[in-house]
């Protein structure tokens, strides 16, 4: 039965628990007493997707080059079971409707976070090089706007990316927002403030901070003309306007971490 759901959330199906009964030509009680809920059989699909995903272990000792390991390592399998992931999350935007409407149902909540702990592990070399632990958490923060479901929501389906593109934007970003907590550990360092950077070490953490941010200038500047030319070239295909059509904007062609 799992694997019938997966290959139907594959599909951009998603399927109640009767429906995929059926597919899987199995009794409904028998359905049932596997996946009490339709959110129920979303979670334990997503579970089996992310398995691989959940076991990530990083290679470096740069952050910013662990952060392009976690994007490379998840990604590719998070496109191929992107129907399972997209159920996912319209099954967390149904839930919290039903909550603000007062209809929440019997049912468990459906948890979402796993991303924290494998984003986490990411910035981790910046708490060893001396950033403070708020600033390491704040690029945390920042970065989970860029791993999961909902970043290939919008980049694929508003800005009609296919898969390379939508993973230079990510990789582009991500380097940015890890030299800018860099930069700031720096400056904030130089200045003998408290900030990003503690105050024990901070003079030497400054030079190699200012370092990462002259170079990291460089990079944006050369990425910026290449961001240019691929938006301008990108416009012609889905345009920067949100599709009418969709529902509730979250999928493009179906249903739709979990990431």
């Amino acid at each position: 039965m799992l694997q019938t759901a997966m290959s139907m959330l594959d599909q951009g199906w998603f399927p109640s628990v009767t429906e995929l009964a059926n597919a899987a030509g199995v009794s409904r009680a028998t359905a049932y007493r596997y996946f009490p809920s339709q959110a129920a059989l979303v979670s334990t699909v997503v579970d089996e997707v992310l398995g691989p995903v959940l076991q990530w272990q990083p290679t470096s000792s740069s952050a910013e080059t662990r952060v392009h390991e976690l994007l490379d390592f998840a990604y590719p399998r998070m496109e191929q079971h992107e129907g399972a992931l997209r159920a996912a999350l319209q099954v967390a935007l149904q839930q919290w409707a039903n909550e603000r409407a007062r209809r929440a149902q019997d049912e468990p909540k459906y948890r979402r976070g796993n991303r924290k702990r494998l984003l986490s592990l990411a910035v981790e070399p910046l708490l060893q090089a001396g950033v403070e632990p708020a600033a390491a958490a704040r690029l945390a923060q920042s970065l989970s706007l860029l791993y999961g479901t909902e970043a290939m929501v919008v980049l694929k389906d508003f800005w009609g990316l296919d898969f390379r593109q939508f993973m230079d934007v990510v990789k582009w970003t991500s380097a940015a927002l890890v030299r800018a907590t860099l930069a700031e550990a720096g400056a904030a360092g130089a200045s003998g403030q408290p900030g990003a950077a503690g105050s024990e070490g901070g003079s030497a953490y400054s030079g190699a901070a200012g370092s990462a941010a002259a170079g990291g200038e460089a990079g944006h500047a050369a990425g910026a003309d290449e961001a240019g030319a691929r938006l301008a070239g990108g416009t012609g295909g889905a345009g920067a306007v949100e599709r009418p059509g969709n529902a509730g904007g979250v999928s493009a062609g179906g249903a739709g971490n979990n990431g």
